[in-house]
């Protein structure tokens, strides 16, 4: 263990020590490392099974304590991960210390439960030693984003060492770093000067750091200087790069919906299909006839399936109607209303029901899709009748890309503990590509632990992708991300500027992971089915 704690630290490798707590590698060379930041509270889980542990005397909790250090070296993850769970909850200041030593545990799933009940740390002297070696000034980058995140749940927070932290040859963590400076601002946890702490996010977004991250700086400015956001949302409308023209889009129409409305309609035919999706979003925030005109619009416009659908969804949930994608029938309602126009509703109305049950195949709502499978061990040994689920996913996948249309591209993307791409690229769906990719699938051995999030992070990397779809049983085992209910916080920060669905086909899955699954495709706009 690296000496880099402001305590006095256990000796880990003392003895006998075997999978248990190690320092993570370095995230350089990791495949699509994503760049997120959450506005979403991680409460539900960090209290979600949360051990009653009863009063204690100093003597027993100094048992208990040896009783849980002696867990933290056992081999088995979710021994340790179990350890961490009752530290946090046992809340000493020792314990508390192993809580953040387990943020280096070679196995995910402990380390991501270290992260996440960190956030419930309201020990001063250890969160100042956080903003120090132990955390935001770590070795380990790893360290330094989950450090990073934790801080932004925490009761109160530093302003100024999270900014000093932020370092932009890290896109991931000068991204969560700016997210949790928004989490924090947002709930009033955050110390410090919000006026110089907002000036030096606005360098961030006048630099030169990646487009993402200055994405990322202009939500967070929305928090610390809403009238200093608008007049930078302003000049980023006409940014090069697409996720800070949706970043601006998204200031504007929560910041001054009246600026929102001058420029919605320019970046609703915006080159960039996310940028697109995110005009459809704020046309439907605004609620408004010329709002409603652009839509209708749009609809006979629009190129790609999946924003021509979230047209139709907004067309929908502003009227009350339930016309399809004919433009034709949208612009004989709209020449019948009087033009003082208001919405009768604006609520979210699903294209479809979120989930199926039993159902064979999923539906296809998209024309740049990527297909995401899993190859972990659970998929090759477990049955579903006298199938096992893999060759259950090959099938679904089969039927996917046969219903695919000419204009379509697709990616395929299986994945063990790392991606396993059939190609670089998005490929047409024509006989010969899609032949040669179920061949890949059905000779490809690998086997191992199912590492969901980097596939994920691959697929984002293209920025035609607008929909991701997951054959799996729902259960994500390798990687640097374990828990999925941290997953998902972090990919539906993602969607914000990025604009992408998840669809899930989930084979045979637990019941607790179906509902984080259908959480996420349901804020995204996608659907789940299960089989």
């Amino acid at each position: 263990m690296s000496g880099r704690g402001a305590w006095e630290k256990v000796d880990w490798r003392a003895g006998e020590f075997r999978g248990g707590l190690q320092p993570s590698a370095s995230l350089s060379g990791r495949v699509g490392m994503p760049l997120l930041c959450v506005p979403v509270l991680l409460v539900s889980i960090l209290t979600a099974s949360e051990p009653r542990l009863p009063i204690r005397t100093s003597g027993e909790t100094r048992d208990v304590l040896a009783q849980l250090d002696r867990d933290l070296r056992q081999p088995r993850p979710e021994k340790r991960r179990r350890a961490v769970r009752e530290l946090a909850a046992l809340g000493t200041r020792a314990a508390w210390e192993r809580v953040i030593e387990a943020l280096e545990d070679v196995d995910p799933q402990v380390a991501d439960e270290a992260q996440l009940r960190l956030g419930g740390l309201r020990d001063d002297r250890l969160r100042r030693a956080l903003e120090g070696r132990a955390g935001l000034r770590s070795k380990d980058e790893l360290v330094r984003i989950r450090v990073a995140e934790a801080m932004g749940r925490m009761a109160s927070v530093s302003g100024d060492a999270l900014a000093a932290a932020l370092d932009l040859r890290s896109p991931e963590l000068s991204r969560t770093i700016l997210w949790s400076l928004e989490r924090a601002a947002r709930r009033d946890a955050l110390d410090g000067d919000r006026a110089v702490l907002a000036r030096r996010v606005a360098r961030v977004l006048e630099g030169r750091a990646a487009g993402p991250v200055r994405a990322a700086s202009l939500l967070t400015l929305l928090e610390l200087d809403p009238s200093g956001a608008v007049d930078h949302a302003l000049q980023a409308v006409g940014d090069k790069h697409p996720e800070v023209r949706s970043a601006a889009l998204r200031t504007l129409q929560l910041g001054a919906p009246d600026l929102a409305e001058r420029v919605v309609a320019q970046l609703a035919s915006d080159a960039a299909p996310g940028v697109r999706a995110q005009a459809i979003e704020t046309l439907t925030a605004l609620g408004r006839r010329s709002a409603l005109v652009c839509l209708v619009q749009r609809l006979g416009e629009e190129p790609r399936a999946r924003n021509r659908r979230r047209i139709v969804s907004a067309l929908r949930a502003l009227s009350g109607m339930r016309y399809g994608p004919n433009q034709r029938s949208w612009d004989r309602w709209l020449a019948a209303q009087p033009l003082d126009w208001t919405p009768s509703r604006v609520e979210a109305m699903p294209e479809r029901k979120g989930r199926s049950e039993a159902q064979v195949g999923l539906p296809v709502l998209s024309d740049r899709i990527a297909f995401l499978i899993d190859f972990s061990g659970s998929l090759w040994q477990g049955k579903v009748g006298d199938r096992t689920r893999k060759e259950l996913a090959v099938e679904d996948l089969s039927q996917a890309l046969a219903a695919l249309s000419r204009e379509a591209r697709f990616h395929l993307i299986p994945y063990t503990g790392s991606p396993l791409p059939f190609r670089d690229r998005l490929v047409t769906p024509d006989r010969r590509n899609v032949g040669k990719a179920l061949d890949y699938l059905r000779r490809l051995s690998a086997s191992g632990k199912g590492n969901v999030y980097d596939a994920i992070q691959l697929a984002l990397q293209d920025p035609d992708v607008d929909t991701i779809v997951v054959y799996t049983d729902g259960s994500p085992t390798g990687g640097v991300r374990w828990n999925l209910d941290l997953m998902v916080e972090l990919l539906l920060e993602r969607h914000r500027t990025r604009k992408v669905a998840f669809d899930a086909v989930l084979i045979d899955p637990p019941g607790g992971n179906r509902k984080r699954w259908e959480r996420l495709a349901a804020a995204t706009g996608g659907q789940v089915v299960v089989r």
